[in-house]
């Protein structure tokens, strides 16, 4: 984490712990309703909606999981277009003349 300072990870947690508390109390929810309605007088549905409570909760955290890699790559990406890792731009116009004079001379 060489590019990410700690005031930005705090940032960062703060603004995913919003959605992770919101996945877990709908996912819970649901669940615990769905369970409710199992010991009551609707057994099947209240499966189905403990079913659809659960694919909720695990749905949402797959998403968490999804949404931190892909910042993780974005923030690469980001962090490697602004350090110079190839040759530096001299290098590369005396290249391109270099592949410009050979051209020239194949015709």
């Amino acid at each position: 984490m060489v590019n990410v300072n700690a005031i930005e990870g705090i940032k960062y947690g703060f603004r995913l712990m919003g959605y992770v508390v919101a996945v877990a109390v709908i996912g819970a929810g649901m669940m615990s309703m769905g369970g409710v309605m199992v010991d009551g007088d609707s057994p099947v549905i209240g499966g189905l909606v403990a079913l659809v409570g659960f694919l909720v909760f695990y749905a949402g955290f797959l998403g968490v999981a999804y949404k931190v890699i892909a910042d993780a790559v974005e923030q690469g990406v980001r962090a490697a277009g602004q350090t110079p890792t190839g040759p530096s731009g001299n290098q590369q116009r005396g290249n391109a003349n270099a592949r410009q004079g050979t051209r020239s001379s194949q015709r």
